[in-house]
């Protein structure tokens, strides 16, 4: 018999990790799915309501003493989790109806993990699925490239619009809501911990990827994810640990020469640039508009 883990990682869900449970006993209960448990690893939140989750009996709590990042806490849920498939969640995702049934009918030999098509608040379709992205990847969006033709947009993908079929992935989904076995994960490996932020979840496909796994998208299974809804409390944060990821991705899984580690600092720093500036401008017009 089947048995599935949900994990989630949470800093500052507050409320909304309420409801991203809730969603998840709801699509359990609708398929009388009885051997199922949810494991969270709480990273030090200030709002986390341990008295609620407690008096939930398919709730595990890993309570760290600080926030140890997303790649660590997503370790920690796959060690303590018992299920031979393994659901990863955001803090922010609430599942509709029936997404975990249509996901797991899916989930058949020869595909490895499944993700649902991902929703904003008011109902429009997220985009959910990129490319792995080279160096000239960074340089064409960097530059603007990206939006004169696909063939320049080969990372962020703007020009892609599987929003109403099912397609076999070569590149790779959000990890903010996924499926797969327990076998897929543990032969493509754990998430790299020294990308305690972002990154971690492109580095981790790229394996995926190598390793000739398979990933399928389904868009008639739907979630909400209301994007970024921890990491945005501290978008210079964000943007400096985004930057850092970029930098190690492509020391790791790329040519290692002098002339490489030239062209990436220069690129990081110049998207580093852009970035700040226009979370500068973000800001102020936010401010403004609240005056």
């Amino acid at each position: 018999m089947k048995q599935i883990s949900f994990l989630i990682v949470n800093w500052n869900g507050g409320e909304m990790l309420k409801k991203c449970v809730q969603s998840i006993r709801e699509n359990a209960q609708d398929i009388h799915l009885n051997s199922f448990e949810i494991i969270i690893v709480d990273n030090h939140s200030d709002d986390f309501d341990t008295t609620y989750f407690s008096q939930i009996k398919v709730v595990r709590i890993q309570k760290n003493t600080h926030n140890l990042g997303f790649a660590k806490g997503t370790n920690q849920s796959t060690q303590l989790s018992s299920g031979n498939l393994l659901f990863l969640l955001n803090n922010d995702i609430i599942l509709k109806k029936n997404c975990l049934k249509t996901l797991l009918q899916e989930l058949s030999s020869g595909i490895d993990c499944v993700v649902p098509q991902l929703l904003n608040r008011d109902g429009s379709i997220q985009k959910n699925i990129y490319g792995l992205p080279t160096l000239s990847d960074i340089l064409y969006l960097v530059v603007g490239l990206n939006f004169l033709s696909p063939k320049f947009d080969n990372w962020m993908r703007s020009y892609c619009n599987p929003h109403k079929k099912q397609i076999i992935l070569n590149g790779q989904p959000m990890f903010s809501c996924m499926l797969l076995t327990r076998d897929c994960w543990d032969t493509v490996g754990e998430m790299d911990e020294q990308f305690p932020l972002l990154w971690n979840d492109t580095d981790w496909f790229y394996r995926f990827n190598a390793l000739g796994k398979k990933c399928l998208y389904v868009p008639s299974a739907q979630a909400i994810h209301v994007h970024g809804m921890s990491v945005n409390k501290r978008r210079y944060r964000k943007v400096w640990e985004s930057t850092k990821g970029m930098y190690r991705y492509f020391l790791k899984n790329s040519s290692n020469t002098p002339l490489f580690r030239l062209k990436l600092f220069f690129l990081c720093t110049v998207t580093f640039t852009i970035r700040i500036v226009k979370e500068t401008i973000h800001l102020i017009l936010q401010y403004r508009l609240h005056r």
